[in-house]
């Protein structure tokens, strides 16, 4: 999971800490500690105050006041296997030239690729998938940090799903 952080207007990278919202196991939240950065590789974004890193992007340390937004991005989509008990609703694991990638993690199944002993992958053309929908979990909204998170919602095309994945998690910050 990639923590975004919008700094001076422009969204970033964040490394922090990340935990589990309270007791809601189904979301997560960023907790700054002194290892807490943001990271672009976008020559546009990085200013004088900005450091290479060790894998060849630039990082800032900033506090967490400098922040006014935190959140990550999930996209999901649905896709029926056509076998009982197994969800129609799968969180996109992965885009790989166009094909949307989803994982299952309690057994294998049939015509799946196995990648461990209980977990199977599965490579999907946009055409078998449906209700593609975007979710953005925030931490902090609008310079304010969250007692519980402030999740936005909303269905898309795949054409729209594809652009936000590659946009926010595959490192294009």
């Amino acid at each position: 999971m990639n923590m975004i952080a919008k700094y001076k207007g422009n969204e970033y990278r964040y490394t922090c800490k990340i935990v589990q919202f309270g007791e809601d196991w189904r979301f997560y939240k960023a907790e700054h500690a002194d290892y807490s950065h943001i990271i672009t590789s976008d020559p546009q974004k990085y200013r004088m105050d900005f450091q290479p890193n060790s894998y060849g992007d630039m990082a800032k340390k900033v506090d967490e006041e400098e922040l006014t937004d935190i959140f990550y991005v999930m996209c999901y989509v649905d896709y029926d296997t056509g076998l009982s008990k197994i969800p129609t609703e799968w969180l996109v694991n992965n885009i790989i030239d166009g094909k949307i990638e989803i994982e299952y993690g309690l057994g294998l199944l049939p015509g799946w690729l196995g990648i461990e002993q209980y977990v199977c992958r599965k490579q999907l053309d946009r055409n078998e998938v449906s209700a593609p929908k975007v979710r953005v979990v925030y931490t902090k909204k609008d310079g304010e940090m969250l007692s519980k998170p402030y999740v936005e919602e909303k269905n898309v095309d795949i054409d729209e799903l594809i652009r936000v994945y590659e946009h926010y998690l595959r490192d294009n910050l």
